[in-house]
């Protein structure tokens, strides 16, 4: 994935798919999104997705759930999809106003940048997150 170099560390994976609804029901403690049953992950977007792609959570009742997080789990009949934060955004210092993602695929939201527009100070998995659609006809450094 292209990288970006807005975050702490200086660079960002993009995202390959972004939520466009809330995940079927599920239970987030700490960094870990687990479903609430047995089951695949369903497609997120139009986009069937594998170990290890990179989502932006953005669609969830609870606001702190919200992130770049990674497959760890794609599910089945006998055990449960499960997302985990992504390793470079799984820590309140990363998790900062103003970084970006760009989404890669998707039906309605492949092609699309994204700004986390949370005023700091986020305590990870505490503040409520919000993450705003931009135009792609800006210039992403002065947005």
């Amino acid at each position: 994935p292209a990288l970006w170099s807005f975050g702490v560390d200086g660079q960002y994976a993009d995202v390959r798919v972004a939520t466009t609804v809330a995940l079927p029901a599920n239970t987030r403690i700490l960094n870990v999104i687990t479903a609430n049953a047995n089951g695949a992950l369903p497609n997120i977007d139009g986009v069937s997705l594998a170990l290890n792609d990179r989502v932006l959570v953005n669609n969830e009742g609870a606001g702190a759930n919200h992130g770049v997080y990674t497959v760890t789990d794609l599910g089945s009949l006998v055990t449960a999809w499960v997302l985990t934060r992504a390793t470079d955004m799984d820590i309140s210092a990363e998790v900062t106003q103003g970084i970006f993602v760009k989404v890669t695929n998707g039906a309605t939201l492949g092609s699309t940048y994204w700004r986390q527009v949370t005023l700091d100070p986020i305590v990870l998995n505490t503040t409520s997150l919000s993450w705003l659609q931009i135009p792609a006809y800006i210039d992403v450094e002065s947005y």
